[in-house]
């Protein structure tokens, strides 16, 4: 049963969760409300002005995260089974497009959720849960879960926004809803119960269910969006785009400095005009830009922490440095490690949903949602591995060449031959300097001839 007193607890803080989601949300789509100059606080009341015309000229990095893990994640999405009925069905819905929305929403959230419903025309559809939402767990039990919470606001015309309540408790078969509480606490399980949805000749198995499954998990086990982690690294990484934006549009080039009494009719700057200054105490020289590399290297190392956090693939935000292949094969082989299990959980709440869908049509259920990564990443992976095994002599080079030509079959024999051995050049170790150390028996490399 669900613990009335605990109940009050998680809904107290569930506001503050919502808007952790929220702000996650708005960098991730890069639509944030206003521009977050609270990021810049040392920055003067003289130059803000053009600080946050400059800002205004970044983005974050969200949207390419999330573009990259949808990319990756969805490269396809099948059923089996042997029901026309739900073939039917299943046709005429936009799986892909249910399965991005329910994804992208569950990098902001933590759990992927949906619901089969009748909307007021009569339509039965799966939609997915727009709102905040989470598992409601046993008063003995820290993963038992007994039932379900989502809350969402709605601007009531005069400024302040009401909270609309949902909880369906699993173990009594029924779903309970307040509207216009000023906060989620004020939610009365006592009182919502007198109103409770069961069963009904409409729903004679009780009221429609959401389909969920969790993604990432705070330390509470509530849900917390893999983006919400990420967050700060994103934050960083705008205002270091801000900050350098700024030095370099006013120190990356020569600036004219004038000292001195300008006479009078010059104090119009252009090329075209001849400013004057009193020679023997004034003076005109170009102040040269400094060195900004030191700024440079610091913002690729913040761009290369978001980078491996987020588990991108290698060169994902591009970068001065190249990775060597090594690196760029543990990069692809994390990410298609976390696409498959952002790909697996799809399946199983995909699975859910279009059973609820076809039982709600009267018809027999299709099979197992099947989700699939998209093969480019694990195609790539594929190759270097085959690379590796060749250089390494575990397989003939003849065995190489015939695995990696299935991987690209309009390649040639020779092209795929040329191919592997430039890639197995990327990964030999690089050559010792002088007087180095050689790992292999401790012994200085020898010097080149005639040095």
């Amino acid at each position: 049963m669900i613990d009335a007193a605990r109940l009050k607890r998680q809904l107290s803080s569930l506001p503050t969760r919502a808007a952790e989601s929220g702000d996650a949300e708005a960098w991730g789509k890069n639509e944030l409300p206003e521009l977050p100059t609270e990021l810049l606080p040392d920055i003067s009341e003289q130059v803000r002005a053009d600080v946050e015309r400059v800002a205004r000229n970044c983005s974050s990095a969200g949207p390419q995260i999330v573009e990259t893990i949808k990319y990756g994640t969805i490269g396809s999405v099948n059923w089996g089974g042997d029901s026309d009925g739900a073939d039917a069905l299943l046709d005429q819905t936009d799986l892909e497009g249910l399965a991005e929305e329910i994804l992208e929403s569950a990098l902001y959230r933590g759990v992927m959720d949906g619901i089969v419903r009748r909307g007021l025309d009569g339509v039965v559809r799966i939609e997915p849960l727009i709102g905040h939402t989470e598992p409601i767990y046993a008063p003995d039990s820290p993963v038992e879960v007994v039932g379900y919470v989502h809350a969402w606001t709605v601007e009531n015309g005069q400024g302040a926004a009401k909270w609309t309540v949902r909880v369906w408790d699993f173990t009594e078969n029924r779903m309970l809803e307040q509207q216009g509480l000023s906060d989620p606490s004020r939610f009365d399980l006592d009182a919502a119960a007198d109103t409770a949805v069961t069963a009904t000749p409409e729903y004679p198995d009780g009221p429609p269910v959401p389909a969920f499954v969790l993604t990432d998990l705070a330390r509470n086990r509530l849900p917390r969006g893999f983006f919400v982690k990420l967050l700060p690294l994103i934050k960083g990484d705008w205002v270091s785009q801000v900050r350098g934006d700024r030095t370099e549009e006013a120190t990356a080039f020569p600036q004219l400095l004038i000292k001195g009494l300008v006479e009078s009719g010059t104090s119009e700057r252009s090329p075209t005009h001849i400013i004057r200054v009193d020679g023997e105490h004034g003076g005109a020289e170009f102040m040269m830009p400094g060195d900004l590399s030191q700024m440079h290297n610091h913002h690729d190392r913040k761009q290369e922490r978001l980078r491996a956090d987020a588990m991108m693939p290698g060169g994902f935000m591009g970068g001065r440095q190249a990775p060597s292949g090594e690196a760029l094969r543990e990069m692809n082989a994390k990410f298609i490690n976390m696409c498959k299990r952002y790909a697996n959980r799809l399946s199983r709440v995909l699975t859910m949903l279009t059973e609820q869908y076809a039982a709600a049509h009267g018809v027999q259920p299709p099979g197992p949602v099947i989700v699939t990564i998209n093969r480019e990443f694990e195609r790539e992976a594929e190759a270097q591995r085959i690379v590796t095994l060749w250089r390494e002599g575990l397989i003939e080079f003849g065995a190489a060449v015939r695995a990696a030509s299935v991987l690209v079959p309009t390649w040639e024999s020779k092209a795929v031959e040329d191919w592997i051995r430039s890639e197995a050049a990327r990964y030999e170790a690089p050559t010792l300097e002088p007087g180095a150390l050689d790992p292999a028996d401790d012994q200085p490399a020898p010097a080149p001839a005639g040095g």
